[in-house]
């Protein structure tokens, strides 16, 4: 947008185009982060009380994926919980 203004070469209506794909990037990315902060606050109340060394978000976040526990890790993080278990 700013090399079409910069060059003179721009209507309202390119501009008004630009500007609500970019509105709707926005959006997008909010929706994003809002399920992303459900998946964290949910997996934050299952490890209040967990053991730090057998936590699988410190295992996800700090542990080369070939030392893992097991392949399945990964996905309990990212849907919040482990088949009713507790996380931490």
């Amino acid at each position: 947008m700013l090399g079409m203004v910069d060059g003179g070469n721009y209507s309202c209506a390119d501009i008004e185009t630009i500007t609500r794909a970019h509105i709707k990037d926005v959006r997008r990315k909010i929706a994003d982060l809002r399920k992303i902060k459900k998946v964290l606050e949910n997996m934050a109340r299952q490890c209040a009380t967990g053991v730090v060394p057998e936590c699988p978000i410190v295992e996800e976040m700090f542990t080369p994926k070939s030392k893992r526990r097991s392949s399945d890790s990964s996905t309990e993080v990212r849907s919040g919980h482990a088949m009713g278990e507790e996380l931490c």
